[in-house]
Formats: structure tokens, sequence, C-alpha cells
């Protein structure tokens, strides 16, 4: 009896241990487990023939984002009333994994939706009110995006893009009430010039404090270092404490 049960483990053990949550499944067998409300398999993040159906939870309510293929649209629904319900339509968005659902950027609990484009990213919060995300767009941020102090909520953003023109910025910021807050945006100049040892590097940098027009910091960069090479979460790290102390002054948040 032992060896019976030793060996089902051991096949159940191979038929579960090693997959990713990525599967393959028959067509037929979709458009069946499809037409049964709700659509939940936690086994399977994508599946479907035209498209992609991935399935999450946020505060013990049901979500899908359906997204096709061919068109790059798709659609945000919660299940309610034994029903898939329409929350956010989107276009355009290109790859099918181009947005997030793993962060809770305002700090109430609660995870919120990232969908990212070329440059940047949009936000949709949570509402735990009404168990389902806004509607409409809240805020964006910039698709290079870092969290610089989990327990406060607070992160920086890199908007450099193409580096073509100088000078470009990263930005502190945090969120509340379904609003971006800017805390911080430190100015970065770098050299424009074709053909010199410094091309590219950046020469100066300037601290803002957000409603302060004046820089309250500004220093030299003697190493050739360039705008995407330098470490500015240490920088911002270094820098938090007086830049809050600071701001709380100015404005408190």
């Amino acid at each position: 009896m032992k060896k019976v049960l030793l060996i089902i483990l051991l096949l159940l053990g191979q038929s579960s241990f090693g997959q990713t949550n990525v599967k393959e499944i028959n067509i037929k067998a979709w458009k069946k487990d499809y037409e049964k409300l709700p659509f939940w398999n936690k086994e399977i993040d994508h599946a479907g023939s035209e498209g992609y159906i991935d399935t999450f939870t946020v505060n013990k309510t049901h979500f899908r984002i359906v997204h096709n293929d061919a068109t790059f649209d798709g659609t945000v629904q919660v299940y309610k009333g034994n029903k898939w319900i329409d929350n956010i339509q989107f276009e355009n968005l290109g790859n099918h994994n181009d947005y997030d659902i793993t962060n809770d950027l305002d700090g109430d609990g609660n995870k919120d939706l990232i969908f990212y484009w070329k440059w940047h990213g949009e936000i949709y919060f949570f509402d735990k009110l009404n168990n389902r995300f806004s509607d409409s767009l809240d805020c964006t941020i910039s698709r290079d995006w870092t969290t610089l102090n989990s327990s406060k909520h607070i992160y920086f953003e890199n908007q450099f893009g193409k580096l073509m023109n100088s000078p470009v910025h990263s930005n502190l910021l945090t969120f509340k009430n379904k609003k971006r807050i800017e805390i911080a945006s430190l100015e970065m100049n770098f050299d424009t010039s074709y053909d010199t040892d410094n091309s590219g590097n950046l020469t100066n940098c300037k601290l803002f404090i957000s409603s302060v027009k004046k820089s309250i910091e500004s220093f030299n960069v003697t190493k050739k270092v360039g705008p995407d090479e330098y470490d500015l979460e240490k920088y911002w790290k270094t820098k938090l404490k007086k830049i809050l102390g600071y701001s709380q002054q100015v404005h408190p948040m």
C-alpha cells in the first residue's frame, strides 16, 4: 500500500512541478472553459486561439484582461453578479505582456494596474469602495521607474528617452488619493557635442523641490559618465531625508 501511494505521489509531482504558468491547451477545451463563468484556472495565465486572457485577483475580486493579438486592443473585466463586466477598454497596447498588476503604488493594500507604452506607463488605481479599477486614466509614470522607499511608497523615474537633448530629468514622486505627487526633480545636463572625449557625459546636475523655482542644490560631475549610467538610486537614497525635510517645510505632504 505504501509503495502504491509513493508511486502516485511521484506521478503527481512529475505532472505539476517544473511547469510554468504559461501553458498550451486544446482550443476546444479552452472555448469550453471560456464559456464557463467565471473563467478561472490558476494554472493558466495565458490561453486562447486569438488572444490572451490573464486572470488575477485583487481584494478577493476576480479580474481578467482579454487581449486581442491581431488588433492589440482589449478589455479589463471584473467578475460581479455571476458575469464579467467591462472595467477598462484599451487600444494599441502592443505586446500582451506590456502591463503590470504586481505593485501597490499608493499603499492602500491593493494592487494597481499599469499599462506600459513605449516611453511611459498609464496608471489605473484600484477603487476599494467599488472593488474595481478606475474607469479612466488616473496618472502616468515613466516606463523606467524604481521603488526607492517601500514603506513610504516613494519612487524615482528616469525620463531619458533617446538622450538627444539636454537636460534630462529624474523625478522623485509618490501617489496619494489617485494622484501623482511630485516631490523633487534632478535636472541632468550632459555634453551634446560630437566627437569629443566628453560627448554624452554628464556635466552638471541641479536638484529642484516641487513648488520651489530655484534649485536647492547644484553640482558638477567630473567623472565621465552618461545620464543613463549615473547611480540615481544611490543619489536619491543619500538625499531623501534632506529632501523630505525641506519638502515638509515648504508644503506638508
